[in-house]
């Protein structure tokens, strides 16, 4: 099991303590978040009984991406069956858009799930900042990740979601890329197999995870769209380099002897926090820190 996995259990469990969540999807009019833009948007809100999300309420609406983004591309009509016609009839603003996610996210923190949910929070970052407002994640937990934990590779042939639906026998009469689908499925998976790794959580030894002392910590910055966004951050540790990365949203170590597992990674988010500007879904800025300090947390 790799630390990712760790770190996916810490996440999942916080968001069951937490309970309420939202599961989401959107189709775009392309793969870019800077250069393209939503056309469907759903929503489902969620809450935890225990260890069983329930379905509390759900959301669905099309956005006009604007002129300049229309007339929709074909392969994007032909993967969505969304048309030029619907979006410009039936589609709101992106700042009707925005209004809406809000309202139904209500006072409740902002724990996100979805399938390769990374994608889907890029486009929605890039969507609330057109309106000038930060999207700022509380918790994401990929439901994807969670299948790549539970079904082993042996098993399944990829982690399309199409895919592990076929294998729980969800996939009848759905029409995937149809965001609202999409979404009503992966709640279903998220549904199942969260109840299986937190109730493997619940019947297991607890682990005392290791808090190592941090010497350094740097960045490593890569150019995304002429904008500069930090991509690792390395971390010189007590028990070796460790380092995180933001785009995968996940730690790994130079060295394969050192045992990820052991490592308490949510320890190292909260040090990272206290130095940087690190949030799950990006990183704005960074400040190389030295020193031989125990973080307390």
């Amino acid at each position: 099991m790799s630390s990712k996995f760790n770190f996916l259990k810490q996440d999942l469990t916080a968001m069951t303590q937490d309970k309420d969540f939202f599961c989401f999807d959107v189709e775009t009019t392309g793969l870019s978040p800077s250069d393209n833009r939503i056309i469907q948007l759903s929503m489902i809100h969620g809450r935890f009984e225990g260890i069983k999300p329930v379905e509390i309420d759900r959301m669905n609406f099309y956005i006009n991406p604007g002129k300049g983004h229309l007339p929709l591309p074909d392969k994007i009509v032909d993967l969505t069956g969304i048309t030029t016609e619907t979006v410009m009839n039936q589609g709101i603003s992106e700042q009707e858009a925005v209004q809406r996610i809000q309202n139904f996210f209500g006072e409740y923190k902002i724990n996100l799930t979805g399938w390769n949910v990374s994608f889907d929070c890029k486009f929605l970052t890039s969507l609330y900042a057109r309106q000038l407002l930060e999207f700022e994640p509380n918790l994401v937990v990929d439901a994807m990740q969670i299948a790549k934990q539970r079904i082993p590779k042996t098993e399944i042939k990829n982690y399309k979601l199409i895919t592990v639906a076929e294998n729980f026998h969800l996939d009848d009469g759905i029409s995937f890329h149809d965001s609202m689908e999409d979404t009503h499925v992966t709640f279903l998976i998220f549904n199942i197999l969260s109840q299986e790794l937190l109730e493997e959580e619940e019947n297991s030894e607890p682990l005392q995870l290791i808090k190592p002392i941090v010497y350094k910590m740097e960045s490593w910055s890569h150019f995304y769209s002429q904008t500069s966004m930090i991509k690792r951050i390395y971390l010189d540790t007590s028990v070796g380099s460790i380092f995180y990365d933001q785009y995968k949203d996940e730690f790994g170590a130079k060295s394969k002897e050192l045992d990820l597992d052991m490592i308490d990674s949510n320890y190292l988010m909260e040090f990272m926090l206290c130095f940087t500007h690190t949030t799950r879904i990006g990183v704005n800025s960074i400040q190389e820190w030295k020193g031989r300090i125990e973080f307390d947390s």
